[in-house]
């Protein structure tokens, strides 16, 4: 909604009184406002809702924050590329990315009984802060250049998987991969299963 930013960048320093008074009222006016777009603790932001929806668009839902993505395909003949570009705040449930590199700097998300198939080729990119539970990952380069990111029970088929990446947890799961994690660090791993060349 852009409430809270609008308070977090008025201006500091020595203002004229007439004007403290206007902006006072004014900033109360944003949180007026921004009890619309806030739950009622007061801290975390409603979360809009995009459901049962297929699109194929350009950078479908470019620069979406704070929204669930559920039960989506991302597939059709436009073959749109970078449907969650920029996205912050998102929860994606049960969604399929048959295009390409859907997730590329995303920030401070969650997948969860997702699918990207090889055609989305490149699904993951600078993503950062992320937990990714019980998903099916394809494509060459699923995962690269990312920090901070959780996999539980993923079933992974990538051949370049992880390369590049720092902080990264794996639990469970699987991985078919030929070139796994190269150039990653602070990588730890836990009852996972590997097939493939040139594990680490």
């Amino acid at each position: 909604c852009g409430f809270r930013r609008m308070m977090e960048n008025s201006c500091s320093g020595m203002i004229p009184a007439p004007e403290r008074k206007t902006q006072r009222r004014k900033q109360e006016k944003y949180k007026q406002d921004a009890a619309h777009c806030y739950a009622a603790d007061g801290e975390k932001p409603m979360k809009q809702m995009i459901v049962n929806q297929t699109m194929d668009q350009e950078r479908a839902l470019y620069h979406v924050t704070d929204a669930v993505v559920k039960d989506c395909t991302f597939a059709g003949e436009a073959d749109g590329e970078s449907a969650l570009k920029e996205c912050r705040g998102v929860d994606v449930e049960n969604c399929r990315f048959l295009l390409r590199y859907p997730l590329w700097h995303t920030t401070h998300f969650s997948m969860t009984h997702c699918q990207s198939t090889e055609t989305a080729r490149a699904a993951l990119w600078y993503a950062e802060h992320g937990i990714i539970r019980d998903c099916e990952l394809g494509g060459v380069k699923a995962l690269r250049e990312c920090r901070h990111i959780t996999l539980e029970n993923c079933r992974i088929q990538s051949t370049e998987f992880g390369w590049n990446c720092t902080d990264v947890t794996v639990t469970g799961g699987r991985l078919e991969s030929e070139y796994v994690f190269m150039g990653s660090r602070d990588v730890t791993i836990r009852d996972w299963q590997f097939k493939g060349k040139y594990s680490f």
